[in-house]
């Protein structure tokens, strides 16, 4: 896995909860392993993948905000997660070739760029 957001309140029993790389953002939890993250008490960014502006290319530390004339400027292959306090945004590539997936159960969501992560919050069939 190379992140995984989730609501707050989830209910931290579940095993890789419990992991020393789970953090808090806002009203998220959040787990990173092969991200490229900056993460605060109220404010995170996750990048997975390169950006490019004409600059050259971008790290997260680069970036203090995303926003729509920011995000006309770049090229490359991402995933994007930002976080501001209670508010969650999503952003990829024009092409979409980086993926995210998310689950929403109950008044839950989960994001990951890899599915099998989110294969922990279904029900077998």
């Amino acid at each position: 896995m190379t992140f995984l957001v989730t609501s707050k309140d989830l209910e931290k029993d579940e095993d890789f909860l419990e992991d020393d790389n789970l953090e808090e953002a806002g009203s998220f939890n959040l787990i990173e392993e092969k991200a490229d993250s900056k993460i605060g008490k109220e404010n995170a960014l996750l990048i997975k993948g390169n950006i490019y502006s004409e600059e050259g290319l971008k790290s997260v530390e680069d970036i203090d905000e995303i926003d729509e004339e920011f995000l006309k400027t770049l090229d490359g292959s991402f995933t994007a997660i930002d976080i501001h306090q209670d508010a969650l945004s999503i952003y990829r590539d024009r092409f979409g070739s980086r993926p995210v997936y998310f689950l929403e159960k109950e008044d839950e969501i989960f994001i990951s760029d890899r599915i099998e992560p989110l294969l922990n919050f279904t029900e077998p069939r």
